[in-house]
Order: structure tokens, then sequence, then C-alpha cells
């Protein structure tokens, strides 16, 4: 028996057509499939009294009632179109989620919320899905401040509170704003 590419052609009795296609669709598929598990990395979270420039400006844990605490934000390997939330707790009641636009795959962007109550609060930033990315622990008023630290040089947030947060709800609402660009 001969072999089969003698002439360098395939023989005319194979039709390829059904395998080209089935290998683009699995190509198609797979490419599909990586598109959408992309993963968001959330590169540094800041809080901080305000954002000028899209940077933050001093950088805390510790807030007073009625301040505004601003959660800035620096994203990379983003689904652009996406959104990220930022979700305000307050005794892990949610108070309020402002959903940042993602227009960019690296970019920096922040979220504030005015603060109505003392106690312990956390903002968590999570992929629109509500996997969540990261979350940071906060004071407001009169709450120890040994259990929060800032690094200055870095200006991230350390927290290292290890007891649960009670989950009575307190009437905190405040207004909260979103600003956004790439960086």
């Amino acid at each position: 028996m001969a072999p089969l590419y003698i002439t360098g052609r395939m023989p005319d009795n194979i039709d390829m057509k059904p395998k080209i296609f089935a290998y683009s669709l699995l190509f198609v598929f797979a490419f599909s499939v990586f598109s959408v598990c992309q993963a968001q990395v959330i590169e540094k979270v800041v809080l901080c009294e305000t954002v000028k420039n899209l940077e933050p400006i001093n950088p805390k844990t510790s807030f007073k009632k009625n301040q505004k605490a601003y959660c800035w934000i620096r994203v990379s390997e983003a689904e652009v179109g996406g959104q990220i939330l930022v979700e305000w707790y307050y005794k892990d009641a949610l108070q309020h989620t402002a959903r940042l636009d993602l227009k960019y795959s690296r970019m920096r962007t922040y979220a504030y919320k005015t603060l109505h109550a003392e106690g312990e609060w956390r903002v968590d930033i999570k992929k629109q899905d509500s996997t969540l990315l990261q979350s940071i622990k906060f004071g407001v008023g009169e709450v120890s401040s040994d259990i929060y630290e800032v690094d200055t040089e870095t200006s991230t947030t350390t927290t290292t509170l290890t007891t649960p947060l009670d989950s009575s709800l307190r009437s905190s609402l405040g207004a909260s704003n979103n600003r956004r660009r790439r960086s």
C-alpha cells in the first residue's frame, strides 16, 4: 500500500472542511473564554481626605463624623466597558454602592462617601459579578486608631482588625460621586 501523501496533496477522498470548521470553532470558543475570564487587578487602594489630579491627598484610616472619605483605586488588566463596584458598609450593613465604569484597561478612579455615623466602617471593591477584589476597614469618630495604620511612603492602608463587626443597622446615607481617568 502506497503512502497517502506521495504527491504532496491530500487524497481526494478526505474532506477537510468539517475539520477546519471544528478547529475554528474551538479557537473562537477558547478565545471567548479567555476574554471573559480576564482578571481585574487592584494595584493600589488608598483611603484619603480628598483627590486632586487623580492622586490621593492625605491618606488616613480615621475620619470625623460627617466628613467625606475618598476611596482612590488604581486598576489594571480591567475589562474595558465593564465596571467595578465600591461598596460602603457601616457595621456590616451596606450603606451605598458606587459603580465605576472601566474605560481603559489600566486606570485610576475613585468614589467618595459622606460618613454620617461614628464607628467601624468598611469599603469593599468588587468585580461586576460581586467577586471581592479588596476590602479595607476604617474608623469614624472615636474609634481606636491602633487597629489601623497607614504606610505614608506608599499611602497604602493596612488594617489589623480581627473581630467581626456588629450587624446592627444605623441610618447613614450620604452622597457618593465617582470620577475616572486613564493613568
